[in-house]
């Protein structure tokens, strides 16, 4: 079982390993409806930190909403483009995701990111593996 912290932290840096991606986060919703970006593995800073989203608004948002994973294949930003629409990849110079759902009970209480820097498709072994990890930190944020 995973406990809050450190080893959250150590099982985002397994993990992150494990599948060999880039980046790997922890969102979590909070009691007023806000979304935050609470851990990370392969930042490049802790420009994640001071994401705040609403559901809905960004991969994370969306995941919330529809409580499903999502993919994202091919970003490249644009000039014009909004950023509140995928500020995390924006924030860590990310082209490919996969998020997922972190459900406690029936409640999506949070998400987890894989991301990569360059372009790639992930592997089913590799969204499992994601899945497996979420479904662990949603037996944690239950108890909270």
């Amino acid at each position: 079982m995973i406990r809050q912290g450190e080893e959250i932290q150590k099982a985002l840096d397994g993990l992150r390993l494990q599948v060999g991606v880039d980046f790997l986060a922890l969102a979590i919703a909070e009691g007023d409806g806000q979304i935050r970006w609470v851990n990370a593995s392969g930042n490049r800073n802790d420009r994640f930190k001071r994401i705040v989203l609403r559901p809905g608004k960004g991969i994370a948002g969306r995941v919330i909403t529809l409580g499903r994973p999502i993919v994202v294949e091919g970003i490249v930003p644009k000039a014009g483009d909004d950023p509140r629409e995928y500020p995390i990849l924006l924030a860590e110079g990310l082209c490919c995701a996969v998020a997922v759902p972190v459900v406690c009970g029936s409640r999506v209480r949070g998400v987890l990111l894989m991301a990569s820097r360059t372009e790639r498709s992930f592997a089913t072994s590799d969204v499992d593996a994601v899945l497996g990890l979420a479904e662990r930190l949603g037996t944690v944020y239950s108890e909270v």
